[in-house]
């Protein structure tokens, strides 16, 4: 896929990533799980100051953000939820602040779950010293209801695509990210979003999720995540058409 991209596009676009703190971010507090800590005045809510940089701007104006070309795409079992058995999943590598501290709260969490006896709304977050082969990540993200995203080394990770490709509800967690297509895709229908900061709060907000009122949370957004995959998904005409829908409302407003 990504070579055939590459051979129609050629040199008429630049694919770039991005790593200040996300305007679109910033304009859509309502998104976010989290309020801010009692006594804290408003300000960067990221895990560490690398990811509270404002200059230079993670995306410019005309900047369109595309998603990330991945090796999955959606399947019926995308669509299942009854079979998801696993409450919340993570698995990557240690590679941002933000998944340090992801560590930090869940630290021992998988070696007690690994001894438990087995059970519903089990909470899988693998360290990064625990790799997972792809066949067995894949696996595991089938049969979640909630797939963790935090940042990686760029806010924009393929791992978003990935989960959503799997049927997974995305739980992002970032202060950075400026999604894919944002200006046409109502990303609080599809996922939920937490600070970076209240990342050691996380435990609460998925006891909430294994209750009745959060299933029903979840389940809302995952009926949804098929007509999103659809058009972050390459081998679709979908991407080409928002792109070019992208392009020609920029190309009005600089008329």
């Amino acid at each position: 896929v990504w070579r055939e991209f590459s051979a129609f596009f050629g040199n008429k676009i630049v694919l770039i990533t991005h790593n200040g703190l996300s305007g679109w971010l910033r304009q859509q507090q309502q998104l976010f799980l989290a309020t801010p800590p009692a006594g804290r005045t408003p300000g960067c809510r990221a895990a560490c100051n690398l990811h509270c940089r404002v200059e230079p701007p993670g995306v410019l104006r005309q900047d369109i953000v595309m998603p990330h070309v991945v090796a999955f795409q959606w399947t019926d079992r995308s669509a299942e939820f009854r079979a998801r058995d696993i409450l919340a999943f993570y698995s990557g590598t240690e590679n941002s602040c933000s998944r340090t501290a992801l560590r930090d709260a869940f630290q021992g969490t998988l070696e007690a779950e690994m001894q438990a006896e087995p059970r519903r709304n089990r909470i899988l977050i693998f360290p990064s010293s625990f790799r997972l082969l792809q066949q067995d990540w894949s696996e595991l993200a089938f049969r979640s209801k909630l797939c963790l995203v935090p940042d990686g080394d760029c806010p924009n990770s393929f791992r978003l695509i990935e989960v959503i490709m799997h049927g997974c509800v995305p739980l992002i967690i970032s202060d950075r990210l400026h999604p894919p297509f944002h200006e046409y895709v109502d990303w609080s229908l599809i996922a939920f979003f937490l600070h970076e900061d209240a990342i050691f709060s996380l435990p609460v907000y998925l006891r909430h999720f294994a209750t009745a009122q959060g299933t029903r949370e979840i389940i809302a957004k995952q009926k949804l995540l098929q007509q999103a995959a659809s058009l972050f998904d390459y081998h679709h005409d979908h991407v080409n058409s928002m792109m070019l829908l992208a392009l020609q409302r920029r190309n009005q407003s600089a008329m």
